[in-house]
């Protein structure tokens, strides 16, 4: 049974397939983050020489701008830009100044002089093109002819780079008014769907708008819109949260993956200490290890850990066992798609693994690695906005929130601003306890009078917030 789960109306974005009740993909977003590939404006706010490196303030951001030799920027100049690399830890977003307009059949460059053609379009056909579009060329601006552009006619083939331009001019104007996001690049859940979608059981989503778009876009799928998905999904945020990111990872053997994250790599331990088994020991470890090997690269890809990864295998000294043993790493970074390489084994019999980061980890997605978390308000305002939104599922009349008093002002603006953003259906309460653990608490409550009267009594105070 294979099932996806589309949870999309939150900020916290995902696409979550069980095979048989077990996780076998992850794929996530931030709808309020900006993703490698998105366009944004910003206004450039300091230039270092010695970096050779512009810093561009970008809404609350500042990101990194790479800089050539030769440019002619100066500070309070404002650009579009392409983001290259997420923020990281200390490190700031990246972006370039080489930015790009697609479509189907085209590529339009506001900013290099240039044409490009597909080396699939006929010789002829191709110098046809270059002339047509030469000649509509203005400025500093150019176009790629991607190879489906060899179906158009020269009417359709200009209107198509018309078209372009014109969108173009949006984005220009777009970013005269706002600094930020202008265009996401592409919804990276979707990436789920690219392989025969019909081969799902259910496709299962939050929001009716995505389902709707889903449908037009797989007709094959079967798509559908649970208005009670909050109460059906498998897991809450914080569930899939612990889930995802636990340091201990149980193997059907009865070993187990020990999963340790450090500034500059990532090692995974095999622990064999709870495994039961009458077999010998070397055989013991050859299956264990085996198991590790498809359980590990799995975990690598669901988690996106990239970097250099170091994975300390039980005793596999034999050369034959370590051949099986990179055979299956191999397989199952081709089964998984992952952007891999097997090194091999190092002096000390440690695997190397080296993964090419394409996104940000679930580390970073779920904020696991910031020892102050709890009190993080992406943190907060997402955990709040899923159980919110589980209440709404549940047509609960009135909820009773309890907020720790250093954070009350944030958590009362905040769920204003859910409020507007959802529109939910029950009355709010709010009120202040020093001696909560937690950031909040939620609390659903059968009668208002009942709540005012009870607090009363126990001298605190309850305000309604919405």
């Amino acid at each position: 049974m294979r099932t996806l789960y589309f949870q999309t109306k939150t900020d916290k974005q995902y696409g979550l397939e069980l095979t048989d009740g077990v996780i076998t993909q992850f794929h996530f977003q931030t709808a309020s983050t900006m993703q490698v590939g998105d366009l944004v404006s910003g206004k450039i706010h300091d230039i270092d020489p010695r970096l050779q490196a512009a810093f561009i303030s970008i809404g609350n951001e500042t990101a990194y701008l790479p800089l050539k030799k030769e440019n002619h920027y100066v500070k309070g100049m404002k650009m579009i830009l392409t983001v290259t690399k997420n923020a990281t830890g200390q490190k700031r977003m990246t972006v370039s100044d080489q930015v790009e307009w697609p479509s189907e059949h085209l590529v339009y460059f506001p900013y290099e002089n240039t044409v490009k053609i597909s080396s699939k379009i006929p010789t002829e056909q191709a110098r046809e093109i270059n002339d047509w579009l030469t000649s509509e060329l203005e400025g500093n601006e150019g176009v790629l002819v991607r190879t489906k552009a060899q179906d158009l006619s020269k009417h359709e083939l200009l209107d198509s780079f018309d078209q372009l331009k014109r969108e173009w001019k949006s984005i220009e104007q777009l970013a005269e008014k706002k600094q930020g996001l202008l265009k996401r690049s592409s919804n990276r859940l979707k990436v789920l769907l690219q392989d025969q979608p019909e081969y799902f059981d259910r496709i299962v989503c939050d929001d009716v708008g995505f389902a709707d778009e889903l449908r037009n876009q797989y007709p094959t799928a079967p798509v559908q819109f649970d208005a009670h998905f909050y109460t059906h999904r498998p897991f809450t945020l914080k569930e899939l949260s612990e889930k995802l990111t636990e340091r201990r990872v149980k193997l059907k053997s009865g070993a187990e993956l020990v999963i340790d994250r450090t500034e500059a790599l990532t090692v995974i331990d095999v622990n064999s200490a709870r495994s039961s088994s009458h077999q010998r020991k070397g055989e013991l470890y050859l299956r264990v290890n085996q198991e590790a090997a498809q359980r590990a690269i799995d975990e690598i890809a669901i988690r996106k850990i990239s970097g250099i990864i170091l994975i300390d295998f039980i005793n596999l000294k034999d050369k034959q066992h370590q051949e099986q043993i990179v055979n299956i790493l191999r397989n199952q970074i081709k089964a998984t798609k992952l952007q891999a390489q097997v090194v091999g084994f190092t002096k000390l019999g440690l695997m190397e693994l080296t993964v090419k980061r394409e996104a940000e980890s679930v580390y970073d997605f779920f904020s696991h690695e910031i020892p102050e978390t709890q009190s993080n308000h992406l943190f907060m305002n997402s955990q709040l906005e899923d159980a919110l939104l589980m209440f709404q599922t549940e047509r609960v009349e009135i909820i009773e929130t309890v907020v720790q008093p250093t954070v009350y002002l944030d958590v009362s603006q905040q769920l204003k601003k859910l409020h507007k953003k959802h529109g939910f259906t029950f009355s709010l309460y709010i009120r202040q306890d020093s001696t909560l653990q937690n950031p909040f608490q939620l609390y659903k409550i059968g009668d208002a009078d009942w709540l005012t009267e009870k607090r009363q009594a126990e001298g605190k105070s309850v305000d309604k917030l919405f």
